[in-house]
């Protein structure tokens, strides 16, 4: 898995996922929420423990098992054939039609 370094979306998207926002309907910033501290440590783990990596920008993507930001899945050829498989069934579980159609 590969985050932007930035990883704004993806934190953004797994605390508004757990029913939370990081900014509330009435303006207020909500980062330091018991939710959206979780969420952003579960991504520094993830890159600390090589689970995920980062990258800068789409040259940096052949070093990523797959990208979950913006509009690319990639599989590289680096991954393992364990890695690989597990990427593909991920893929073919996001553009489902259970998942596409929310």
């Amino acid at each position: 898995m590969g985050f932007d370094k930035s990883f704004d979306m993806e934190w953004d998207s797994m605390v508004h996922s757990s029913g939370e926002a990081l900014v509330t309907n009435n303006g207020k910033v909500n980062v330091n929420s018991k939710k959206a501290i979780a969420a952003a440590k579960l991504i520094m783990d993830m890159v600390n423990d090589g689970t995920a990596l980062t990258f800068s920008s789409s040259a940096g993507i052949t070093a990523t098992k797959a990208a979950l930001a913006g509009n690319s899945l990639v599989v590289t050829a680096t991954a393992s054939k364990k890695q690989q498989s597990g990427a593909w069934a991920f893929m073919k579980f996001l553009m489902s039609d259970k998942q596409t159609e929310k």
